[in-house]
């Protein structure tokens, strides 16, 4: 299973995760995957590719791959917000792909730097559960907020995970309607 890092962030510093990233070597490739960025790694290894026995593009074998993914943040029927996942993928990572595991280690000790948001806060987690949605308060590992998720969490804005769907969406829609917060139309 891929080590994997949330984040919450808003516009304005949703870039640093990704530049943080390319800063230590990272270079973005092509991703099939919908608002992901791809790195990886060629200080850390080559990309290696999955034999395969049909014709279409090559299938990158993410289990020795020095690739990192970013599911950046984004915001849905404009008032919520979805939450941002770093995914080393190598697996295990440490074996696979020590320098990456190093990495791994330094990122963390980066987002270490930003104030944490999790199902019970604490003196050093000041964000209330309740703006947390979905499956984010199911994750046992910190979530990190960034300085305008922190502000946006200050106004009452809610996040959710990124790999909720549309009916949970309408669900809390409804929710936050009760509530005098109304959600822009889904799209089409």
């Amino acid at each position: 299973m891929p080590l994997r890092f949330r984040f919450l962030s808003c516009d304005s510093d949703a870039d640093s995760v990704p530049s943080w990233l390319e800063a230590r070597g990272g270079t973005r490739q092509p991703s099939d995957l919908k608002n992901t960025i791809a790195l990886s790694f060629p200080a850390f290894g080559p990309v290696v590719f999955l034999p395969s026995a049909v014709s279409g593009p090559p299938q990158v074998d993410t289990s020795v791959t020095p690739i990192v993914t970013v599911a950046a943040p984004r915001l849905v029927r404009s008032v919520i917000w979805t939450a941002g996942e770093v995914a080393f993928l190598p697996t295990p990572l440490r074996r696979n792909c020590p320098g990456l595991h190093r990495l791994s280690k330094q990122f963390l000790a980066w987002l270490s730097e930003y104030p944490r948001a999790h199902s019970h806060p604490g003196p050093d987690e000041p964000v209330d559960p309740y703006f947390l949605r979905g499956a984010l308060l199911n994750f046992d590992s910190p979530i990190f907020v960034f300085p305008s998720a922190m502000a946006a969490l200050r106004s009452r804005t809610f996040f959710v995970s990124s790999h909720v769907g549309a009916a949970y969406i309408n669900t809390l829609c409804r929710e936050l309607q009760h509530q005098g917060v109304l959600c822009s139309p889904p799209e089409a």
